[in-house]
């Protein structure tokens, strides 16, 4: 049976906190049933770490969705500042 393929989000390439722990998490599962894909916002000291244990990874521009975008006047902000900038 081919690996389960789960696509992790990361915002940060940093190795600490947060990236860390989710590292630590990675290396826990068997590699040859799950072959993560991680997405960084930017090159880092972290991937390599990534590479190590066994993900895939690419570097794309992630969005940040805030608390603050929340509810109607947040989605309508949301919506008009991505037609400002085109994406």
């Amino acid at each position: 049976m081919a690996p389960l393929r789960p696509l992790i989000l990361q915002p940060d390439a940093a190795p600490y906190g947060a990236c860390r722990a989710l590292l630590r998490a990675i290396e826990a599962m068997p590699r040859e049933q799950v072959r993560p894909l991680v997405v960084f916002p930017y090159a880092g000291a972290a991937i390599a770490e990534y590479e190590a244990a066994g993900c895939d990874t690419v570097i794309r521009e992630l969005a940040v969705l805030r608390r603050s975008s929340a509810g109607v006047a947040g989605l309508v902000r949301l919506v008009r500042d991505s037609r400002r900038t085109g994406r």
